[in-house]
């Protein structure tokens, strides 16, 4: 989780890094498909017996130029959308079998003027694994207790135009699979693998320049949101838990596509209480947290990518640590109301997936 969240950053400081002013694209749309190869990440020694064999696997993804090129596509150097479906066979048909996963994408072209164009991709969706612990039968798999899992795709690719409609593409792939805690165990899946293949270009070239938009306007946001999730804590089998989490926050806009901010947490986690030697287990105290945090976040267009790291100032279980992380999206259907998707961890743990509702004011 250390290493997704860092990346997670990466991707979003390098979006906030590039911008085009004019961009030709051989069409609107296009099909590909890239073969795979790699390995899985011992991010945990419990996860190096796992390794067996080389991981390797195929993609077929579809890709479209949306057709407004105004808003937040022109900051972001037009950007196309897309799904991407990933088989990966990890090697290890008895503990852990394929994986599948489907995800929509965004490709944010970064040199689209070269010959040779470089295009960050990133994708949040589901995953199936097909060999999930089970205590009977599969009880070395300590990554992935479910089968369903939310997956996160995240790729640095090149294009090389083979002919007007034709481009080689290749580069390095990064993919994590977790249920975020919701049902145990759960250290989670890292894939690394480089691809190659093939795509497609098809429908009339584009053009595309920016057009006068009204800027953001930089301000202030001032905004309270209520989360929620599924825990489960170990041994596998026990009781589920949701905790609740209340964040107040304030962030500031210092450019188009950042912002920055500060806030507080205040949650109930009901799952520390068993997890607390006897004698602590009374009293709200031993189930409540209270920090702070910071964060840095994108714009892009109705939904901003969140980036927090935080510490506690009380915690009713210190066994996690005082530091605590929280990625995540916003999607602001009004300017003032928003839904929120976050997974929050403990260094290299998952804790859990927040689902939640907020309401926000602009200055």
């Amino acid at each position: 989780m250390k290493r997704l969240s860092l990346s997670f950053a990466i991707f979003l400081m390098s979006l906030n890094a590039f911008c085009q002013n004019s961009v030709d694209f051989p069409g609107n749309w296009s099909m590909g498909t890239s073969y795979h190869y790699g390995f899985i990440m011992a991010h945990r020694p419990a996860v190096i017996h796992l390794q067996k064999e080389h991981t390797r696997g195929f993609e077929i993804s579809w890709q479209k130029l949306p057709s407004a090129p105004d808003g937040w596509r022109n900051t972001y150097g037009f950007p196309w959308l897309g799904i991407t479906y990933l088989n990966l066979d990890l090697g290890n048909p008895l503990e852990i079998g394929q994986c599948h996963g489907l995800f929509p994408m965004v490709y944010f072209p970064l040199i689209p003027k070269h010959p040779m164009s470089l295009v960050l991709r990133f994708g949040w969706g589901i995953g199936y694994i097909e060999r999930p612990f089970n205590p009977e039968d599969n009880y070395k798999n300590l990554t992935i207790g479910s089968r369903w899992n939310c997956g996160i795709n995240s790729a640095l690719l090149f294009r090389i135009p083979a002919s007007s409609r034709l481009q080689v593409l290749g580069g390095v792939n990064f993919t994590h699979y977790s249920n975020g805690a919701s049902q145990m165990p759960n250290l989670g899946l890292n894939m690394a693998t480089v691809q190659a293949g093939i795509q497609y270009v098809a429908g009339a070239p584009q053009k595309r320049t920016k057009v006068a938009v009204e800027p953001r306007r930089k301000g202030i946001e001032y905004s309270i949101s209520l989360a929620s999730g599924v825990k489960d804590i170990y041994p596998p089998g026990g009781n589920k838990y949701f905790p609740v989490n209340l964040s107040i926050n304030t962030l500031k806009d210092f450019s188009p596509k950042s912002m920055v901010g500060i806030g507080i947490d205040m949650g109930i986690d009901e799952s520390m209480v068993p997890r607390l030697e006897e004698e602590y287990r009374d009293g709200f105290g031993a189930k409540s947290r209270l920090g702070i945090h910071a964060t840095y976040g994108l714009h892009v267009g109705k939904v901003h990518g969140l980036l927090q790291v935080g510490t506690y100032l009380h915690s009713g279980l210190t066994l996690d640590g005082t530091v605590y992380n929280r990625l995540g999206f916003r999607y602001y259907p009004s300017k003032r109301l928003f839904v929120c998707f976050n997974l929050k961890s403990h260094y290299a743990k998952a804790d859990y997936f927040e689902w939640g509702l907020g309401y926000a004011l602009r200055k």
